[in-house]
């Protein structure tokens, strides 16, 4: 089952079984959703179009670095349709556990889109393939949110 997230000139679809929580900041909107179990979060900030993918994707990433200073990071692009996202994979361990990240940045329209997301990585968490189909839905739906 699915809902769908349509205030604000946002669209997104997500899983009915995750919370959704909105925040506004100076600079931006974001969305975050957390699914049951504690083990993960997905993050969408929109910010006005004059601010670069690129420095946001930066951005994001010096935080991790900051907090986490042992990091694999590899530089990421992921395709949905027309749309094209670039930034980084980035995975550490936090108190012994495996932990990935992804930061995806896209420009479009009159805005900037940062994904974000983290989970634990073990072989029983499917939260890697659920992002990417929040991302996918979401990517599929940009024209809706102009």
């Amino acid at each position: 089952m699915l809902k769908d997230y349509t205030e604000n000139g946002f669209y997104l679809r997500y899983p009915a079984s995750w919370t959704l929580e909105t925040a506004e900041e100076s600079d931006g909107e974001t969305i975050n959703l957390q699914p049951p179990g504690d083990c993960g979060f997905f993050s969408l900030s929109r910010y006005p179009s004059a601010m670069a993918p690129e420095e946001l994707a930066e951005a994001v990433l010096e935080t991790i670095r900051t907090e986490y200073e042992d990091c694999d990071i590899s530089p990421a692009r992921e395709s949905y349709g027309t749309h094209t996202l670039a930034g980084f994979d980035v995975d550490f361990f936090c108190m012994d556990l495996s932990c990935a990240v992804t930061i995806r940045t896209i420009q479009h329209s009159l805005h900037t889109y940062v994904i974000f997301t983290q989970r634990i990585d073990t072989l029983e968490n499917h939260l890697a393939e659920a992002f990417s189909e929040v991302t996918r839905m979401w990517a599929e739906g940009l024209v809706c949110s102009l």
